[in-house]
């Protein structure tokens, strides 16, 4: 969910989509990159396309629980590289432990529910 919550937030932000934000935070001490900055500033198009790629990512991330579980690994292995991305970048290095450590949860979650759902079809079309 705290991948949902945080792009949910973003898009009402106009700084966010234009991609503004993400050449803003790139130029910080905390968690800039001085040629992640350049690239991004010589580039606004490419950081607004990278903006609205977060964006999506994060927005859309609900639906590794739809789709019997189809899209999870695909999700996760997108949303992964953006956790590796930002710990280059960013130096988020935790994240990558923090919220890929999540995952098999997730994966189990997913496998669960998508055995109910079967278990559901099958028991009722047996009647």
């Amino acid at each position: 969910m705290a991948y949902g919550v945080s792009g949910y937030a973003k898009l009402p932000s106009e700084v966010w989509r234009s991609g503004e934000a993400l050449t803003g935070v790139l130029r910080t001490e905390s968690y800039g990159d001085e040629k992640a900055y350049k690239i991004a500033k010589k580039h606004p198009a490419l950081a607004k396309a990278a903006a609205h790629a977060v964006l999506t990512l994060e927005c859309s991330f609900p639906i590794v629980f739809m789709a019997k579980g189809k899209l999870a690994l695909p999700m996760l292995a997108c949303m992964g590289t953006f956790h590796l991305v930002n710990a280059r970048v960013m130096g988020l290095g935790r994240f990558v432990w923090a919220f890929g450590g999540t995952y098999p949860a997730i994966l189990y979650a997913v496998q669960s529910r998508a055995k109910t759902r079967e278990a559901i079809t099958l028991g009722g079309s047996s009647q």
